[in-house]
């Protein structure tokens, strides 16, 4: 499979999808979803993965070096952890953490 290939069809994958909740015997109406990793599928997490594997080290270069902060995956929930001597160190590694976190998102948003 050559890379266009390969790109038509990750995008296939990741847009133009629906989904819906099935909960208790009740079922909703479907919700269609404009891109995105489809909950429940089997490539989900290695996706995840693979698209947040930097985002430790992206967010520590970010953070002031006398705050602590630590970056915590688990399925496709993601948990920042800061640390640091003062809360005005901790309220500043945060809106550094939150801005860096910004800009890694819409980077991720335009590739």
């Amino acid at each position: 499979m050559d890379g266009g290939a390969t790109k038509k069809l990750m995008l296939s994958y990741l847009t133009g999808g629906r989904q819906q909740v099935n909960w208790n015997g009740q079922r909703s109406n479907f919700l269609n979803i404009k891109y995105g990793v489809r909950q429940g599928s089997v490539l989900g997490p290695l996706l995840f993965i693979l698209l947040t594997a930097d985002l430790p080290d992206y967010l520590r270069v970010a953070v002031n070096p006398e705050a602590q902060l630590e970056v915590l995956l688990y399925a496709d929930d993601t948990s920042i952890v800061i640390s640091a001597p003062s809360w005005e160190q901790v309220d500043f590694a945060m809106g550094s953490a939150s801005k860096a976190l910004e800009a890694y998102l819409i980077s991720m948003d335009s590739t």
